[in-house]
């Protein structure tokens, strides 16, 4: 990701793409961990933020991934939308770039071969792997702290 990450102009291609669903899913695990402890007003509007922040920067690396493949941008707001999120991430991971220049600049700066579209896959199912995982391991440690002090 040379680019600015939190800018809506330019393209990227899809190892910068599966990077930031890397830290999107990081991210991401983190706000559900802030999520499920109750501290008081003040947590709620840091998670609100936190969840505002996660959710433009995931809109804006999915218009420039649009962009790439030659597509609006506007495409990228598809992932603000909790069902179809998912999905919409797998296709822009799966769609190949435009390898020239198209209406909306030069082309990503690293064009996708097979072995990038094996790392990317098994770059997205580690996360999610982990994301479960650690949720899993939350879960149970919750479940152990509540049955400890009640």
């Amino acid at each position: 990701m040379s680019q600015n990450p939190l800018e809506f102009k330019g393209r990227i291609g899809s190892r910068s793409y599966a990077l930031s669903l890397g830290i999107l899913a990081i991210s991401g695990a983190c706000i559900g961990v802030l999520s499920g402890s109750d501290t008081g007003p003040l947590h709620e509007v840091l998670v609100l933020l936190s969840g505002l922040a996660w959710a433009f920067f995931g809109c804006v690396q999915s218009a420039k991934r649009a962009r790439d493949a030659g597509w609006s941008g506007w495409w990228g707001l598809v992932t603000a939308i909790p069902v179809v999120q998912f999905i919409a991430w797998l296709v822009f991971l799966a769609v190949r770039g435009d390898a020239n220049e198209n209406r909306f600049g030069p082309a990503a700066s690293a064009q996708s071969s097979h072995n990038d579209r094996v790392f990317l896959w098994v770059l997205l199912l580690g996360a999610a792997l982990l994301i479960v995982g650690f949720g899993a391991l939350w879960m149970i440690f919750s479940k152990a702290l509540n049955h400890m002090n009640g």
